[in-house]
């Protein structure tokens, strides 16, 4: 998943396509795009949280009756529900509206840890080192949580994040569940994109 560019968050309104409704939810600004989905601004427009900001992704149209496509969809949604950990982003909901199915999640604003470390480079200055302890730390927070969790019957769940990187903030998610059998860490390599773990809020 790739985060839009300056430049193109900053298209005009006429150029990004007219607002459009997907369940409870009206879709805004694309904010990332990637291979199989995309990520736009949403805004609620119904039920008692009416007006709330939130991120919604969904599946490119060319790949909404792949089934593949909308297993791996699917999954994603059952594994992130169950996560409920301060620095990993909410998600609200799975929908489907007229086959087109759509995962509600937290919107976080502010910068990927990239954004911040080419402004300190294009200022000669660093990142202090204990600034980066504790982005680092806050992330191996949630991935600890994740790697660790149980179902109800307290068997692993074996889930891990196949891709953390520079790009992080706050939008898709890499989770994946481990083949069974024995338990071993991911390799270090990993395809996919992700911004799913993020600064805690303490």
């Amino acid at each position: 998943m790739r985060a839009l560019t300056a430049e193109e968050k900053a298209r005009p309104a006429s150029e990004r396509g007219p607002i459009r409704r997907l369940g409870g939810y009206e879709l805004r600004a694309k904010i990332a795009d990637g291979g199989m989905a995309e990520v736009h601004v949403g805004r609620r427009i119904d039920g008692p949280g009416a007006g709330e900001v939130v991120a919604i992704k969904t599946i490119r149209e060319q790949y909404a009756r792949n089934r593949e496509f909308v297993t791996m969809f699917m999954d994603e949604a059952k594994i992130v529900a169950r996560l409920r950990h301060p620095n990993i982003i909410r998600y609200y909901e799975l929908g489907n509206e007229d086959d087109q199915l759509f995962l509600a999640m937290e919107l976080l604003f502010g910068q990927s840890l990239w954004s911040l470390w080419d402004a300190c480079r294009a200022r000669a200055v660093r990142l202090r080192y204990d600034m980066i302890a504790w982005i680092g730390a806050r992330v191996a927070d949630g991935l600890h949580y994740a790697h660790e969790l149980v179902d109800e019957q307290g068997r692993p769940l074996d889930i891990v994040h196949r891709d953390v990187n520079e790009r992080l903030r706050s939008s898709t998610s890499a989770w994946r569940r481990r083949p069974t059998g024995r338990r071993r860490r991911p390799p270090a390599s990993s395809k996919g994109r992700s911004r799913t773990c993020r600064p805690s809020r303490q």
